[in-house]
């Protein structure tokens, strides 16, 4: 009913005074652009801001009672504003005022600048808040059941609102004009976080992610029977606090109860390997799991290493008092012939950096020096 009421819930009387009043506010102040007026319209709470001026037109919101807009035209009844929330269209000016309504008297107070709404979202724990009035628009920020937001217009079961700084669209539907209850169902004491225990024996790890899917980034590597404080779920994935990161892990290896000792390969202390690399005669020990990270040891052939748990064909492991990860290829849990120590099948010196290498060819020349920068990079630890 709410496009009866753009003309007529008040008698027909009170209407004209209205427009009385309007209307001479109106010339009084034509010497001043874009004068502003507030919506008038405690029955209903909002009043149609539409496409044209008649009833016939499309409405483009619902302008909350109590909220300001700027006069831009005033051929007639209809006229034509440009909303606080920014939207410009028609109204019928019976429900327009020059003064501010009375606080306290309608369904909506403080609307002019905003009016206080609790997310009552008890099942999920959260709402969505998106850049636009509908699901298909992208969502920028999970607001927590309970959460308090400022709702600033309304508009076809979406509310405009601001929340922890940022404005939005959220569905109406999980909006409370009163405080809903402590959320106790299936996610008792979310609100301050939750211990669980990672349960993934068989991997010996848990990805943490950047975002609840597969398809987002790894940001850590949590191990099976290490605990973390879940702060809300969401289909399947927890968003969760590790080791100083929040990030999000599949619930599916995650327990509220502190799994058994993880004995498969006695990975809890780590796991007894040998280098086998013949080829070589040594692998390396690098800081992070690929090529691409920088090297930090030298293995030789036959030496004995500690895994401590495994991630895409790299092993995490301690050598020599130090920690970092090799390349499973060249790694075997059956002793391999070897005494462990490194042999340079080329002889010679060798060096701890390139540029020990390239130091100790200094004042070599021409084609000698080429010979000389191969032999030593070759040569490096």
């Amino acid at each position: 009913m709410g496009h009866v009421w753009d003309i007529a819930y008040a008698t027909r009387d009170d209407t004209m005074l209205r427009l009385l009043t309007l209307l001479s506010a109106i010339f009084f102040a034509s010497a001043a652009a874009a004068t502003s007026f507030w919506v008038d319209a405690p029955r209903d709470g909002y009043l149609n801001l539409r496409t044209g001026p008649s009833v016939q037109y499309q409405i483009l919101g619902k302008m909350p009672h109590g909220s300001q807009v700027k006069l831009l035209e005033a051929p007639g009844k209809w006229v034509k504003v440009r909303h606080v929330s920014g939207l410009i269209g028609w109204t019928h000016s019976g429900f327009l005022t020059d003064r501010n309504p009375a606080k306290g008297h309608d369904r909506d107070p403080g609307h002019s600048r905003g009016q206080d709404y609790w997310i009552d979202a008890p099942r999920d724990g959260h709402l969505n808040l998106r850049n636009g009035p509908g699901q298909a628009y992208h969502v920028i920020e999970k607001m927590p059941h309970g959460a308090k937001a400022r709702v600033i217009y309304k508009q076809d079961g979406w509310y405009k609102l601001t929340f922890g700084g940022k404005t939005g669209w959220a569905s109406s539907r999980y909006l409370s004009e009163r405080k809903p209850a402590a959320q106790h169902d299936r996610n008792p004491g979310h609100s301050a976080g939750q211990d669980y225990w990672i349960d993934a024996p068989r991997d010996g790890y848990l990805n943490l992610r950047n975002g609840p899917g597969q398809a987002y980034h790894v940001i850590e590597k949590m191990p099976h029977g290490a605990k973390a404080r879940v702060i809300y779920k969401q289909d399947g994935w927890y968003k969760l606090v590790f080791d100083g990161r929040t990030g999000w892990a599949s619930s599916r290896y995650l327990s509220d109860r502190k799994p058994a000792v993880h004995r498969d390969r006695d990975h809890d202390n780590g796991q007894v390997y040998w280098i086998d690399s013949p080829r070589n005669g040594r692998l390396n020990l690098r800081n992070g799991p690929g090529k691409g990270y920088k090297v930090i040891d030298k293995m030789a052939h036959g030496a004995k290493v500690r895994v401590l748990y495994k991630q895409d064909g790299w092993y995490k492991l301690t050598f020599d008092g130090k920690t970092g990860w090799a390349n499973s290829h060249f790694l075997s849990d059956r002793k391999v012939k070897g005494n462990g120590k490194t042999n340079n099948k080329k002889g010679g010196k060798t060096f701890d950096s390139f540029e020990d290498a390239v130091a100790a060819c200094k004042g070599v020349l021409g084609v000698d020096r080429q010979a000389c920068l191969a032999r030593n990079i070759s040569r490096i630890k």
